[in-house]
Formats: structure tokens, C-alpha cells, sequence
């Protein structure tokens, strides 16, 4: 996914289960993820932070776009 626009990894990431793509966003640089869960549907964006250990969740979260991020919260 590295190589991928985020678009592009945010249509892969949302065809994951909620756990899997969870992990999955958990091992990357936190300003890729956060620009992957920008683009993702706020509904799968907030079931994968549900899952995530907190700390991890509230860094990818903290980087995404303001607008955005209230939606998330």
C-alpha cells in the first residue's frame, strides 16, 4: 500500500474487515493513515478506531483533516 495514492489504499483498506484494516492502518506512518482515513467512509473510519489501541488511534486521528476529524469524533 505504500505505493498506492490514498485513494487508491482507502478503496483496499475499506473492502478489509473492520480488525483487519484496523491492523493494517496501525503499522503505518501515521500521516499516510491519516490521509487514508480522510478519504475513507466515516462510519469505517470510526469502527476502525474503536478497534485500535488508543494511543495509535488518537495519532492517526489527530493528523486528519479538521473537517474531517469532528466528523470522526
Amino acid at each position: 500500500m505504500v505505493e498506492m495514492d490514498a485513494i487508491e489504499a482507502t478503496r483496499v483498506i475499506e473492502e478489509m474487515s473492520t480488525e483487519k484494516a484496523a491492523d493494517t492502518m496501525a503499522k503505518m506512518d501515521g500521516k499516510a493513515a491519516s490521509l487514508i482515513m480522510g478519504e475513507m467512509a466515516t462510519k469505517k473510519a470510526v469502527a476502525m478506531l474503536d478497534v485500535m489501541e488508543i494511543d495509535r488511534a488518537a495519532d492517526i486521528w489527530s493528523q486528519v483533516d479538521k473537517v474531517k476529524a469532528g466528523a470522526i469524533m
